[in-house]
């Protein structure tokens, strides 16, 4: 049975680079730097300090893991910056965004205010993002209200989301009809400046 998630990757372009920012800026602790047998793959993973069941494996893209030209389409894609890594907790966002920012942490996104908390969005050195978010404590989204139906363009956006501006939940595909936002194929956010596209 499943127990959870234990390790997530991270493209990124240098070991050594990536090994820097993330201990030194992002303060990640180290948990491992290794080589896996004589001419292998390094094994380059960090974590949160209070977070010690979860790594993040930073990983060069190549051998062994994929061929070389599908290595050179993911490091051309980590190097444009369209990829998303993950979400990353704070419970200070606006404290650590400046405190960050201190240390040559590049935010493409100052802190603002979104359904879920508050949300900043920064870069790595390999050009991956990530949403730096302070969630809301009592969080009054909700969710129940975030429907949306098949007949988008009859209905306008305000009168679709009463109490979702903020949020924009795409049904499944080949779905015909009303779904609730815990299920879908995809989340969009029409908010000016976020890395996930715009209405």
């Amino acid at each position: 049975m499943i127990k959870g998630l234990s390790i997530a990757t991270v493209w990124v372009l240098d070991h050594d680079r990536a090994k820097e920012f993330y201990t030194e800026k992002l303060g990640l602790e180290l948990r491992a730097d290794m080589t896996m047998g004589e001419g292998g793959a390094r094994w380059v993973t960090v974590g949160a300090p209070d977070q010690p069941d979860l790594m993040l494996t930073l990983m060069v893209p190549g051998a062994p893991a994929m061929d070389e030209e599908s290595a050179a389409a993911v490091r051309k894609l980590v190097a444009k910056g369209v990829l998303g890594a993950g979400a990353l907790a704070t419970d200070d966002v606006r404290g650590d965004y400046e405190r960050l920012r201190a240390r040559g942490v590049e935010f493409v996104q100052p802190p603002r205010e979104r359904p879920y908390g508050t949300e900043a969005i920064l870069r790595d050195d390999s050009g991956n993002w990530f949403s730096f978010t302070q969630r809301r404590e009592s969080d009054d989204l909700d969710l129940r209200a975030c429907r949306v139906t098949s007949d988008r363009a009859a209905t306008p956006w305000p009168a679709r989301f009463p109490r979702c501006r903020n949020a924009l939940v795409a049904p499944l595909r080949g779905h015909s009809g009303a779904l609730e936002s815990h299920a879908p194929d995809r989340v969009r956010f029409p908010i000016e400046g976020h890395p996930t596209g715009s209405e």
